[in-house]
């Protein structure tokens, strides 16, 4: 347990540099993804709704809705398509490769963040 509250520690303060720095330089966020374990992220690490522009989300039933707790927007990948964006956070992680193939084939000069097993930022 002592170990795993270390790497929690180690992952928000990540989190919260890249945040921070993100909002500094302007740089405008979205998330993709928004299973259940995205509100427990999100709380864990303190992410705030002003990180995100939005969250994408495959499902149409959570499309048009808000996110629990932090009331962010959740859309679809159509809609993503017409957004500014520079950076994505994906919070199906378990799904990382997947998405990061279909966000390849759309978008170019990007970065994606995959949150866990280990903190991962590839360019693309």
């Amino acid at each position: 347990y002592k170990n795993y509250s270390k790497r929690i520690k180690k992952v928000k303060i990540k989190f919260l540099k890249i945040f921070i720095k993100n909002r500094k330089n302007k740089i405008n966020c979205v998330g993709y993804g928004a299973p259940a374990k995205l509100t427990t992220f999100s709380y864990v690490l303190n992410l705030k709704k002003n990180y995100f522009r939005a969250i994408v989300d495959d499902s149409t039933y959570k499309q048009k809705l808000l996110t629990p707790g932090r009331k962010i927007k959740i859309i679809s990948f159509e809609d993503l398509k017409n957004y500014k964006f520079e950076m994505i956070l994906i919070f199906a992680w378990n799904f990382s490769k997947p998405i990061f193939f279909k966000l390849k084939k759309f978008f170019k000069n990007k970065k994606i963040i995959i949150p866990f097993p280990n903190v991962k930022i590839i360019k693309i």
